[in-house]
């Protein structure tokens, strides 16, 4: 009644209670409310029980993909899968022919070929599928563009690795709201992506500046598992044109990035900030996969304050956030104390394995370690061959997959071995390729150790 009261008085308006012995007691209030516009969307009660519902899962990722459909499944829905963007259309076409259609497609957001936003719009686009809800999958820290979201038709967006509460809550949302055809334009979609203020360090905004999909999605787990809203940028361009919008506590910036790199982003921050008089220095803290000395002299040069050597430790980060953020308003120079490198003495993020293990217990361990190690094996082979005959493509493209299916599975550093090979793909120039390839391998080795010992002690509980 205290908050009630709160609530009602905020809004100019008051409550009361009036009360009986052995009779009963009545609660109201008054506000003043504007009235709707024409037209305005009506409120519909939200559906809990999914039994029977269809969903369809469209994820190019083994992992993704199972993940997902145990959430699903558990709760009585019915579940199909699709690998790519025109094999779901596919499969959407022959449901509606069946007359069995789906409720809801549940889309990975960056797929080959095909990505989720292009997939929405070919659906919503086909008469005979537009009624199906869409709901999208995003990585951690990827800025979803609500404007475009709306138009192409997504009802709300979730950021992987999803939590089943959050799922369940989007399905029951969607289904919840008013058919396609009454649904006002104007509405935005739902955002369920975890990353709300008012669960937020103190307001305090971090924007990471990093162009390896893995590394940006390590880093932006462990900032939101800290508690800190952010941005992910891709290059220093764009962390140039995040800060002219927006005021950051402090900034993660890659050295080794296209467009413009970390030192050149540094600098220019730099000489912005003196130009214009900022009172305030944003701290910037320089990642690298390189510990040498020359690295943290030629990162002080170009104006940043602090350091954290790849793969990130989430305490390393923890404490260095802890530094700068603690005293962002008084920050006027850097100071040069670099921390120091550290390893990780896991191969397995343990994290990610107990969120795998509240999703569907030993059973779910069992079957994703299982599936996981298989993949792996195949992709390692396959990757020995395109090394081999200096297929850069398949190189790209086989450790871009791995990578994903790592990174789900809680295999870090791994999966950041898989992102500079998929790097070395890209740039067509395999001279290093078979050196990362023979890390990797060394690496998988741990993370079959770790997953097998979790497996052991899945079925152990």
């Amino acid at each position: 009644m205290a908050i009630s009261r709160q609530l009602v008085e905020l809004m100019g308006g008051k409550i009361g209670a009036e009360s009986e012995p052995g009779v009963g007691s009545t609660f109201w209030f008054e506000v003043a409310l504007a009235k709707s516009a024409e037209g305005a969307r009506i409120s519909t009660t939200p559906r809990t029980d999914l039994r029977g519902l269809r969903v369809l899962v469209v994820d190019d990722n083994d992992t993704n993909r199972k993940m997902v459909h145990h959430q699903v499944t558990s709760w009585g829905m019915e579940n199909g899968m699709a690998e790519e963007g025109p094999q779901a259309l596919e499969r959407l076409r022959s449901a509606v022919e069946a007359g069995e259609p789906y409720d809801v497609v549940i889309v990975d957001m960056q797929m080959p070929g095909m990505d989720g936003m292009q997939l929405a719009r070919t659906i919503k686009a086909e008469p005979a599928i537009a009624a199906t809800r869409l709901i999208m999958l995003t990585s951690l820290g990827r800025r979803v563009d609500a404007e475009e979201a709306r138009r192409v038709g997504i009802a709300t967006y979730l950021t992987k690795p999803v939590r089943q509460s959050r799922l369940y809550d989007a399905i029951v949302t969607v289904m919840g709201e008013p058919d396609e055809a009454t649904t006002p334009k104007e509405v935005q979609p739902v955002t369920l992506d975890g990353r709300r203020k008012e669960t937020t360090r103190s307001g305090v905004r971090i924007l990471v500046a990093e162009d390896n999909p893995v590394n940006q999605k390590v880093a932006a787990r462990m900032l939101e598992n800290l508690g800190y809203p952010l941005d992910v940028v891709e290059h220093g361009l764009e962390a140039l044109e995040a800060l002219s919008s927006t005021d950051y506590g402090a900034i993660l910036m890659d050295v080794q990035m296209p467009e413009m790199n970390g030192y050149e982003a540094t600098a220019e921050i730099r000489r912005r900030e003196e130009a214009h008089g900022v009172g305030r220095r944003t701290p910037i803290i320089a990642m690298t996969a390189n510990a040498m000395e020359g690295d943290r002299e030629k990162a002080l040069e170009a104006g940043m304050d602090d350091y954290v050597p790849k793969p990130v430790k989430r305490e390393d980060l923890a404490a260095v956030l802890e530094r700068w953020i603690g005293a962002v308003d008084a920050a006027t120079t850097g100071s040069g104390d670099f921390a120091g490198p550290t390893e990780t003495e896991d191969p397995v993020d343990h994290a990610v394995i107990e969120n795998l293990r509240e999703l569907g217990g030993s059973e779910m361990i069992s079957e994703l370690a299982e599936m996981f190690l298989d993949d792996a094996r195949s992709d390692l082979r396959t990757l020995h061959e395109a090394v081999e005959e200096s297929d850069a493509r398949s190189v790209e493209r086989v450790a871009h997959t791995l990578g994903g299916s790592s990174g789900n599975m809680g295999a870090t550093r791994m999966a950041v071995i898989c992102a500079e090979l998929q790097n070395v793909g890209t740039s067509g120039d395999l001279g290093h390729a078979a050196e990362l390839l023979y890390r990797l391998e060394e690496e998988f080795g741990r993370v079959h150790q770790a997953l097998e010992a979790e497996v052991v002690r899945s079925r152990g509980s």
